[in-house]
């Protein structure tokens, strides 16, 4: 039998939003979004291979925080910090139409070469 960890792990589905670079590497944002609803976002902290727009699964070790922000009428409202650390990427569904995986990567703008090492002729 395997040993009991502590933590709440689960799969987060949905489409990916921002991807950005932060002072610890990759992450991005998962938008999930239910009919009638506004959509949930859930960062996850993981340099994997995903582009804005793409679909996809992955699981990990969930947490959640109170955060704060500044509304426009300058009042401090509260949020809740959702985030998925130690992701793995379950399901994949790149974008309609890229190539490469790389929606807004260098990839799209010069299409026609690869998005390793390897040389494009």
């Amino acid at each position: 039998m395997a040993e009991i960890q502590d933590g709440a792990f689960g799969y987060i589905s949905g489409t990916v939003g921002k991807v950005f670079e932060t002072k610890n590497g990759q992450a991005f944002e998962i938008e999930v979004q239910g009919k009638g609803q506004y959509p949930d976002r859930w960062t996850v902290w993981s340099a994997l291979n995903v582009a804005q727009g793409d679909r996809v699964t992955v699981k990990g070790h969930l947490s959640a925080r109170l955060g704060t922000y500044g509304a426009r009428t300058g009042e401090t409202k509260h949020k809740v910090d959702r985030a998925v650390n130690g992701a793995e990427l379950v399901a994949h569904e790149p974008v309609p139409g890229d190539t490469f995986g790389h929606a807004n990567g260098w990839a799209t703008a010069n299409a026609g070469f690869p998005s390793d090492d390897s040389t494009p002729f």
